[in-house]
């Protein structure tokens, strides 16, 4: 993951960057870059949330398996928040 991105550690065993927030959104046609300050504003929101997204991913061994779960999580937590209104794009595996 790109340095020019912050991201929240969780216990050094995955990070989530402001490039995942923004895939999330964009499918959702929420965003058209990831500089667009809705992706900063949602990834802060997430924060609390962090162990959460963890746990899915470390659900899963393969990196595919784990980039799938992590992008479902933040899409759950953005949809619970009503960031994100309509239908789910992204699921665990």
């Amino acid at each position: 993951m790109c340095e020019m991105w912050k991201g929240i550690q969780m216990s050094n065993a995955w990070e989530i960057t402001n490039d995942d927030v923004y895939n999330v959104l964009s499918a959702h046609n929420m965003a058209d870059s990831v500089d667009d300050k809705i992706v900063e504003s949602a990834h802060d929101m997430i924060t609390d949330e962090a162990d959460r997204i963890e746990q899915a991913v470390l659900a899963y061994t393969e990196m595919e398996d784990q980039t799938d779960a992590a992008l479902s999580e933040i899409e759950d937590i953005l949809i619970e928040q009503k960031i994100i209104e309509g239908d789910k794009k992204f699921y665990a595996p």
